[in-house]
């Protein structure tokens, strides 16, 4: 397996954020790439609750899998299909932690600020490392960082 690669964004960079987490996912879509999503789940984000572990929630923004995606400068928000049903998804752009292609783990990590109001249980009902100040992103993530 190839290493991944990533480049790291710094949490202040709010409107370059959005920019290139749509510039991402167009490029995966052009490219026929799986994009996925990670986010940092608080109580500003509208996500199933019951599919959060570790205080982050990952989402597939592959069209068969999510409609409606818009892609805002505050907001990225769509409607999936869940166990449940159809759930309407709202994310604040500086919860998103990372967005990348599946096949080749290209992508972007984003500095998240902790949250006083992040969501802290996982599904177990163990409390998230979030809420002892720790970001679960920077100790143990997926990508590779370039400079």
């Amino acid at each position: 397996m190839k290493a991944a690669m990533a480049i790291k964004i710094p949490a202040k960079e709010k409107s370059f954020r959005a920019k290139m987490i749509q510039s991402t996912h167009d490029w995966c879509n052009e490219n026929a790439y799986d994009c996925y999503i990670v986010v940092e789940v608080d109580d500003h984000c509208q996500v199933p609750r019951q599919y959060v572990k570790k205080g982050q929630i990952a989402f597939s923004l592959h069209p068969d899998s999510c409609q409606e995606l818009t892609f805002g400068k505050d907001f990225i928000s769509f409607q999936a299909m869940f166990a449940d049903g159809i759930e309407y998804i709202a994310i604040p752009i500086e919860r998103v932690a990372s967005i990348f292609e599946s096949e080749e783990q290209k992508g972007l990590v984003f500095e998240v600020a902790i949250s006083d109001k992040a969501y802290e249980n996982s599904v177990d009902g163990s409390k998230n490392e979030q809420g002892k100040g720790n970001n679960p992103i920077k100790n143990k993530s997926l990508f590779k960082i370039i400079k």
